[in-house]
C-alpha cells in the first residue's frame, strides 16, 4: 500500500486534472524504479558483508617479539598502553597488511634468538649488518635512520672537531652489545681508531665533535 502526499485542491478542474496527471505519472515511474533499486540494494549489500567476513576469516595473526625500549617501544604486557615509534610502526604495517598481532615478550637478545629460530615472525629494532643478513630477511628499506654523536671532554685539546686525523689512536666508549653504535664506529673509523671499549658511566663536560648515521 503506498502513501500519498497531500496538496491543496486547486479552484479550477483543469489545474486540478493536470496535476492529478503529473502526480500519476511521477508516482507510476517511483513504483517501476524502486524494485530494482531495492535488488541493488540488496546486492550491495550481500557484497560488502561477504568481503568483511572474507577479510575477517582471512586476517593472518604475525607473532611479534616485544621488548622494552624507551619511547621505541613501551607497554610490555597485554593489560599495560602501548607508546613508541616502534609501535606506531607496527600499528602503520598492519594497516597496510590487515595483520593481527600477537605480541611476544623479552628481552631483546632472547626475542632476537627467537626471531632466528623462527619462533617469532617479527621484530622491530633489529640493525643491519653483514653477519646478521644470512640469518633473518630484512625489508628493502629501513624503519629509521639513527644518528650517534661522539662526544669528548671540553678541556681535551688533542681531539678537534672537523680534524678527524686527531682521532687517531683515541679510545671511543659505546654502549654495551649496541650493534648499531658499533656497526657505525666500525664503518667510520677504519685506520683511525685503534680500540673501543664500554666504559662505567662518567660525567663529563662534553660538546659535539662528529656524526655518523646507522640505518635500522
Amino acid at each position: 500500500m503506498w502513501a500519498m502526499w497531500g496538496f491543496p485542491m486547486s479552484k479550477t478542474g483543469a489545474d486540478q486534472g493536470t496535476k492529478q496527471a503529473l502526480l500519476y505519472s511521477i508516482f507510476r515511474s517511483i513504483r517501476q524504479i524502486f524494485p530494482v533499486m531495492i535488488s541493488i540494494f540488496f546486492c550491495m549489500g550481500v557484497f560488502v558483508f561477504s568481503n568483511v567476513s572474507v577479510s575477517a576469516k582471512e586476517q593472518e595473526t604475525v607473532k611479534v617479539g616485544y621488548y622494552f625500549s624507551h619511547n621505541f617501544q613501551e607497554g610490555t604486557d597485554d593489560t599495560s598502553p602501548k607508546s613508541g615509534y616502534g609501535y606506531e610502526y607496527l600499528q602503520k604495517l598492519a594497516s597496510y597488511t590487515g595483520w593481527k598481532y600477537e605480541y611476544i615478550y623479552g628481552e631483546w637478545n632472547d626475542l632476537f634468538e627467537k626471531l632466528k629460530n623462527g619462533d617469532i615472525d617479527l621484530m622491530a629494532g633489529v640493525a643491519y649488518s653483514k653477519d646478521r643478513e644470512d640469518l633473518i630477511s630484512y625489508p628493502d628499506a629501513e624503519m629509521i635512520n639513527e644518528t650517534f654523536y661522539i662526544y669528548k671532554d671540553e678541556n681535551d685539546n688533542s681531539m678537534q672537531c672537523g680534524n678527524i686525523s686527531s682521532y687517531h689512536g683515541k679510545k671511543i666508549g659505546t654502549l654495551k652489545n649496541d650493534q648499531r653504535m658499533t656497526t657505525s664506529l666500525e664503518k667510520w673509523k677504519k685506520p683511525l681508531v685503534r680500540q673501543t671499549r664500554h666504559p662505567s658511566p662518567k660525567k663529563y663536560s662534553s660538546r659535539i665533535c662528529l656524526t655518523t648515521s646507522a640505518p635500522l
